[in-house]
C-alpha cells in the first residue's frame, strides 16, 4: 500500500540511509529560506539535538553546510 508521508519523516529516513551508506555517526538536513536567505536545520541524527538547533541558521557560505549550498558540491567530513 502507498501512502504520503509527512516531510519531516521522509527527510529523517533519509538522513537515516545516508549515515548507514556512509558510516556517519551523525548527519543532518538543512533547508534553504530563500525569504530569509539563511540555511535553517531540519533533521538532526547524533551529536547536537533539533532543539538546540531550533534557532541556529547559517548563510550560504558559512561553515561546512553553508559552503556546500553555495557551491553545490558535496563535502564528505
Amino acid at each position: 500500500m502507498r501512502g504520503i508521508f509527512p516531510l519531516d519523516v521522509l527527510l529523517e529516513r533519509i538522513v537515516d540511509i545516508c549515515e548507514q551508506l556512509v558510516g556517519a555517526e551523525a548527519g543532518s538536513i538543512l533547508i534553504y529560506d530563500s525569504q530569509l536567505d539563511l540555511l535553517q536545520f531540519r533533521v538532526v541524527r547524533g551529536g547536537a539535538s533539533l532543539e538546540q538547533l531550533r534557532d541556529v541558521s547559517l548563510k550560504l557560505g558559512e561553515g561546512v553546510a553553508g559552503h556546500v549550498a553555495r557551491t553545490g558540491e558535496p563535502l564528505f567530513v
